[in-house]
């Protein structure tokens, strides 16, 4: 295993799923990728569109830190910050960077499968080409 993806969204319960992917990264040597997704606000025409600098700069912060720590623990981590929507962020993330496992949290809102796995774990789950190692919030 070279490389585990982990959508983090600035939030305790989503670093849960980066808790297993440590673990794992111990075991294995894996990279850790962590991954921020976040909205596209428009700010001009076509090719002009740009993030407001404040979501990018805090979300830059908040993946670097996570980063600097990890290394500090002798694992090694890369950040990523990608514009969109959180699925197709981290499924496109996934393939392009060739992650052989995602780690993701779950908090299980939302309806059938979503009511066990959440929504975008759920869509995850379905649209990934890897596996996927889920970790149930509060677990």
């Amino acid at each position: 295993m070279k490389t585990i993806l982990v959508p983090l969204d600035g939030s305790p319960f989503a670093e849960q799923g980066l808790s297993a992917a440590i673990r794992v990264a111990k075991e294995t040597g894996a990279e850790l990728l962590l991954l921020r997704a976040g909205p596209f606000r428009g700010a001009g025409h076509g090719a002009e569109r740009q993030y407001e600098q404040t979501d990018i700069h805090e979300a830059s912060a908040y993946l670097e830190a996570i980063r600097v720590r990890l290394s500090a623990e002798g694992l090694s981590a890369r950040t990523l910050l990608l514009p969109g929507e959180a699925v197709p962020a981290i499924v496109f993330a996934a393939e392009t960077e060739g992650a052989d496992l995602i780690s993701i949290a779950t908090h299980g809102h939302g309806g059938a499968l979503e009511r066990l796995l959440g929504s975008v774990t759920a869509a995850v789950l379905r649209d990934a080409d890897c596996p996927v190692l889920v970790t149930r919030a509060g677990a």
